[in-house]
């Protein structure tokens, strides 16, 4: 009779035994042996392939992916490519500066431009374009020496530059200005112009006149007026195609108008206190209107 504790461990014995061979028997199942055929009725995976990666219309897409979304291939190669054109007037390149400020601006939250400095920077833009150009003394011929006559003369040829252009309108160029603004009369964009070019032929007339010394200064400050306003009524024109251009301009051409009465009354002050004597049929005699007195008595 084989005792309780020797029946444990043969137990023990018998389980372990039928461990090992049960893991043996898995771990080696089917090795060697051949699979067993498919079940009557089963589908069969199909063979895979690789498709190849190719593009024959060498339009960027691979040839499996056009037969998805394409009906016909599109030859990318063909599309006509445009380059692009910046902005060319006053008006769009302010805008596009400020539209890229502004977006710049709050991407970069507290460290970019604030708003005010955003719009600072716009005006600064608008202003340095308004820039006139500015005449010194190297762009005219000065008399180191000259005579009571010489003063004369130059004085008539002056006034005479003044009296030989016809003004080609009734109206000034600020009444015209809003004829077109305001009453869509943009044929008369052409007497503006008209207007400039006298502005302009007051300049390079006057530029080309020996001036005596004494009058250097005062005669420099007629050609920049003359510039000045050139530019200015130059720019009205283009109200329609480029308006900020025209709006810059418009606002500084109360202060060229006045320069102009000024450097005119200047003249006339400095032909007096010279000495200068002109007689009835005198082309100088026309700066004798731009005195004070004669505004006042007027």
């Amino acid at each position: 009779m084989v005792s309780g504790v020797n029946q444990k461990i043969i137990g023990a014995i018998v389980v372990g035994v039928a461990l090992v061979a049960g893991a043996y028997t898995l771990a080696t199942f089917g090795i060697g042996k051949p699979m067993p055929a498919n079940v009557s009725g089963a589908a069969v995976a199909p063979e895979r392939v690789t498709i190849p990666v190719e593009d024959e219309d060498k339009n960027g897409v691979e040839d499996w992916r056009d037969s998805f979304f394409l009906e016909g291939a599109t030859i990318i190669s063909t599309v006509e490519q445009s380059s692009y054109t910046g902005p060319q007037t006053q008006t769009a390149k302010v805008a596009v500066s400020l539209i890229e400020d502004s977006i710049y601006a709050k991407n970069t939250g507290a460290f970019g431009k604030s708003k005010e400095q955003v719009v600072a920077d716009a005006v600064a833009q608008i202003a340095e374009n308004g820039q006139a150009k500015i005449y010194d003394p190297s762009d005219i011929i000065i008399m180191e020496t000259w005579t009571d006559s010489d003063l004369r003369m130059y004085a008539n040829a002056m006034g005479q530059i003044m009296i030989n252009a016809k003004p080609p309108s009734k109206e000034n160029e600020i009444e015209i200005l809003k004829a077109v603004m305001l009453g869509q009369q943009k044929e008369r964009l052409s007497e503006i112009a008209a207007i400039a070019k006298g502005y302009e032929m007051y300049r390079d007339e006057s530029l080309k006149l020996p001036v005596p010394k004494p009058l250097v200064k005062q005669h420099l400050d007629l050609i920049n007026t003359y510039e000045a306003l050139h530019q200015d009524i130059d720019a009205f024109t283009y109200v329609v195609a480029d308006p900020l251009q025209s709006l810059v301009y418009l606002q500084r051409y109360p202060d060229d108008a006045l320069g102009l009465r000024l450097a005119l009354s200047n003249i006339a002050k400095s032909l007096g206190s010279l000495g200068v004597q002109f007689e009835e049929q005198d082309s100088g005699l026309i700066f004798g209107f731009f005195l004070d007195n004669y505004q006042t008595a007027q």
